[in-house]
């Protein structure tokens, strides 16, 4: 039994192969097998022109992404859009063995993935919990702090072995 589908509208699904300098698409309608839609550059002009051309009266779409190095931007800026978008745990997705990964492959992984948890409740997709933006600012903070607390201890140390060897 389908969940959340309502007949006068076209839910699309997207899954996105996210690098740092680029991204994989890949589209799924309510029926059919995902097809890979196109390769192009990670950036913010890219993703919203892309995503600006399907966006039409009757169409929900939705997307999801794998938690990575590249952030929250995507999430926002798709949601600032009025794009759904789930940011996936790349740890809970099951791996098949011998599944030769690439970024075509992964982008529809994640579409029919996004699909089945969208449509029927599947629990394969995990969300990742997205903090605001000034929660992230605070954590980036923290994190510098941290990080030149232990530099100046390194280098303190490292003056007082010299020291003690004079």
């Amino acid at each position: 039994m389908l969940k959340l589908v309502d007949q006068n509208r076209d839910i699309q699904f997207y899954g996105l192969d996210v690098h740092q300098d680029s991204i994989s698409v890949s589209f799924a309608s309510t029926y059919g097998e995902p097809v890979f839609v196109k390769h192009m550059p990670n950036t913010a002009e890219e993703i919203a022109g892309f995503f600006t051309e399907r966006q039409k009266p009757g169409v929900v779409i939705h997307t999801v992404y794998e938690a990575g190095g590249c952030g929250f931007m995507i999430h926002r800026q798709l949601k600032k859009l009025g794009i759904h978008c789930i940011i996936a745990a790349p740890s809970k997705i099951t791996k098949t063995s011998g599944e030769v990964k690439n970024d075509k492959r992964d982008s529809l992984k994640l579409t029919k993935l996004l699909r089945n948890h969208i449509l029927m409740g599947s629990k394969e997709l995990h969300e990742v919990f997205v903090p605001k933006e000034t929660a992230e600012a605070m954590q980036e903070v923290t994190r510098l702090r941290d990080f030149y607390k232990r530099k100046v201890r390194r280098s303190m140390n490292k003056i007082l072995a010299l020291l003690r060897k004079y």
